[in-house]
């Protein structure tokens, strides 16, 4: 039974319909649904009437919940995660996401017909957000500047969502990336042109290029960052030589080149890595 003193309600396997009655809850802080992907699922506009009711949610998790739904146009100005991902939503995330100054969490993924658009000024949540997982969702266009100024950001995942255009500088300022399962630059499967940028600083974190439309050489700088532990540069254009220099990666445990325009010969000393 479902009380409206409830600040919190965490449901775990279940199936069936949501119901609406949970929109009646307007002190939630904490909303949070988990099943078998698409198991349970919000009858048509009941998600936008709980997005509606319940203005002082922090939390959001809904993660593989069938909603079905476009996204509404307003959410909770006291939100500081929200998980969406798989959800089967559309329509477009409205900008005022954006501008959640608490937000601290933000998973978009795995929804291909949900558009997302990039503001191209400094975010509200900026100073606050650490992890971004938007990748599967449809992110038609440049990746903006404004990707410089989440300086807080610890995991950033971007992959398969139909970014084009060059990488922007300021992405590599993103110097918190944590090295881990799922703390990685990751911008694969897009259609990123143009040259990978040097480096200017150490990250430690993973990155992941994988499948786009890069072209040049391998930087330099990239092949001096003794912290690096993944580099996946396959299927794109890069041209040149593999430059000995990549055995200084002395921490190096996965490097993928295949499927490039590279030349001569593969340097020797990347079969003493005992590491790679």
């Amino acid at each position: 039974m479902i009380t409206p003193k409830q600040q919190i309600v965490e449901v775990f396997n279940v199936a069936g319909i949501i119901p609406a009655e949970i929109s009646h809850l307007s002190k939630l802080h904490i909303l949070s649904i988990e099943s078998d992907p698409y198991e349970i699922r919000f009858e048509p506009q009941n998600f936008e009437l709980l997005l509606k009711n319940l203005t002082r949610l922090r939390e959001l998790h809904l993660s593989s919940v069938n909603i079905s739904s476009t996204s509404p146009l307003k959410f909770s100005s006291y939100l500081t995660n929200l998980g969406l991902s798989d959800t089967q939503i559309f329509g477009t995330l409205p900008e005022g996401v954006y501008n959640l100054s608490n937000l601290e969490s933000l998973d978009l993924s795995d929804n291909p017909q949900f558009t997302v658009r990039f503001p191209t000024t400094k975010w509200n949540s900026s100073a606050s957000l650490m992890k971004l997982y938007l990748s599967g969702v449809n992110a038609t266009g440049r990746t903006p500047e404004s990707f410089g100024h989440l300086t807080s950001l610890h995991r950033l995942r971007i992959a398969s969502c139909n970014l084009s255009g060059s990488i922007p500088k300021p992405l590599w300022n993103l110097t918190n990336i944590e090295v881990s399962d799922l703390g990685i630059l990751d911008l694969s499967d897009n259609h990123l042109s143009g040259n990978i940028q040097e480096f200017y600083f150490e990250p430690l974190y993973p990155v992941a290029l994988k499948q786009n439309q890069l072209q040049g050489p391998i930087p330099k700088s990239l092949l001096d960052l003794q912290g690096l532990q993944f580099l996946l540069l396959s299927r794109n254009n890069l041209s040149g030589q593999i430059a000995s220099t990549i055995c200084n990666l002395t921490k190096l445990l996965v490097l993928d080149l295949g499927s490039n325009n590279l030349e001569g010969p593969i340097p020797l000393c990347l079969g003493e890595m005992s590491g790679l």
